[in-house]
């Protein structure tokens, strides 16, 4: 915005870019009433040709860059907490799983010892002895056992035709 000074023909209001440079006027500035108040031996000035000024670069003002940089570094200061907190829990995990496959580990053996206690012959055949009163084999005479056939002649299938057990001619042997 323009207005008239005392000792000057025009002062400038706002900021001077520096002080004592002349002021730059773009060619599509229109000021109302320009030619109010001047005699008609001067003539207004008119741009002939307009001048393409190289474009400015964008900018940002400071306190929004600096709020941008704030939440920029606070995104990533949530993803870098959260990436440590998703490794922490993990390693958590990897440790209690060592720690069970330890402990199935002792488990194991410790089932493999009384495994082998159980199937230890001396052990079972004193069990057999004094629980289920049982015999050794070798010290007892086989004696055969023969069972007459009682099933009619003319029945050729029976529910244990296809067994591996299945009587043959009706007759089974065996011993005690």
């Amino acid at each position: 915005m323009m207005q008239k000074g005392k000792t000057m023909q025009y002062a400038m209001a706002g900021v001077q870019a520096m002080p004592g440079m002349r002021m730059n006027v773009r060619s599509h500035v229109h000021v109302p009433d320009a030619e109010a108040g001047y005699d008609g031996q001067r003539q207004p000035y008119y741009a002939a040709e307009t001048q393409r000024l190289p474009r400015r670069s964008a900018t940002v003002p400071a306190n929004v860059g600096i709020i941008f940089l704030c939440a920029v570094f606070l995104a990533f200061g949530i993803m870098v907490l959260d990436r440590a907190c998703q490794r922490a829990e993990l390693s958590k995990n990897i440790s209690a799983m060592e720690g069970s496959i330890a402990q199935t580990i002792i488990d194991n053996s410790q089932l493999t010892l009384e495994v082998m206690e159980a199937r230890d012959s001396s052990r079972i055949c004193y069990a057999a002895a004094q629980d289920l009163g049982m015999v050794a084999a070798t010290g007892v005479e086989a004696i055969q056992v023969m069972a007459p056939d009682t099933r009619p002649d003319i029945q050729t299938e029976s529910l244990t035709g296809n067994s591996p057990f299945s009587v043959e001619h009706g007759m089974i042997t065996g011993s005690r």
